[in-house]
């Protein structure tokens, strides 16, 4: 590393995103609504674009994954300005345990709607 934040690869990023999506699907209530690459429109501001967001009637909430290196730093940057400033709660999900824990992640996620 030369001083550079580290960032997903794209492909990997919407490989690990459709595992999640697909694991959600299958295990989340049917009152769930869940949505790839949704633009989600946030009071006062453009529509910003959600790698992943999911619904259960009033509640919702976007998901975004984040590199290991950089927990807590969401990719891309209109979701980490989201996750601080949003009136929709962000879910950052670090793109290992997707990979190694995959069914703790959606459990964690439908557990908060």
């Amino acid at each position: 590393m030369h001083g550079e934040i580290p960032v997903l690869d794209r492909r990997q990023s919407d490989q690990l995103l459709d595992r999640l999506h697909e694991d959600l699907r299958r295990q989340a209530d049917p009152g769930f609504v869940l949505s790839r690459d949704y633009q989600l429109q946030n009071p006062g501001e453009q529509a910003i674009h959600v790698p992943l967001h999911v619904a259960n009637g009033n509640r919702q909430c976007a998901i975004a994954l984040c590199h290991p290196l950089t927990p807590g730093r969401p990719t891309p940057k209109e979701v980490a300005e989201l996750a601080e400033f949003g009136t929709v709660p962000t879910v950052l999900v670090d793109a290992l345990s997707i990979r190694l824990n995959l069914p703790r992640v959606t459990s964690s996620i439908i557990e908060r709607l």
